[in-house]
């Protein structure tokens, strides 16, 4: 996303968007941004870089949902990402 360091996993964007160099997207083109793990986290400090990610991401565009999606977390982890811990919508698909 123009403007902003940080490489996403997947985005969803507008049918028109056109990306500059193919990989380049317009915030205004961006609805969503997701982050996709496999098997969720294993550092403590990933839940709060992720938090402070998503605001900065949320704070400069405020039509940008951001979501945190994995396929697999344990669910006895204490620092695995949630909905109450990220303050932003989490997604755990098998625990």
């Amino acid at each position: 996303m123009r403007g902003n360091p940080t490489e996403f996993d997947t985005l969803i964007v507008r049918p028109s968007a056109r990306p500059e160099c193919g990989i380049v997207y317009d915030p205004l083109d961006v609805a969503a941004a997701l982050e996709v793990k496999f098997s969720g986290v294993y550092s403590q400090d990933v839940p709060a870089a992720l938090k402070a990610l998503f605001e900065q991401i949320r704070a400069k565009h405020p039509h940008i949902q951001c979501v945190y999606v994995t396929v697999c977390e344990n669910p006895r982890f204490k620092f695995r990402i949630t909905t109450e811990r990220l303050g932003f919508p989490a997604f755990t698909l098998t625990g």
